[in-house]
């Protein structure tokens, strides 16, 4: 391989290695799926009251 070649191949290197880096990175500040949320709920009847519920992954059960 020529100089030039090396040179691109090294460039290329960096760059994927900066990127792989970035991306362990981003993994680990990466949020943790805990459930689903309903908000907004409303009430039938004459009843304005507004509720918002908690469910697990599995959308089977409230949790707090």
């Amino acid at each position: 391989m020529n100089q030039a070649e090396s040179n691109s191949v090294g460039l290329i290197s960096a760059k994927l290695t900066k990127a792989r880096y970035r991306l362990l990175e981003l993994a680990k500040t990466k949020p943790a799926f805990i459930g689903w949320k309903l908000s907004g709920a409303a009430i039938e009847g004459d009843k304005h009251e507004v509720l918002s519920f908690n469910f697990n992954t599995g959308i089977t059960k409230i949790v707090p």
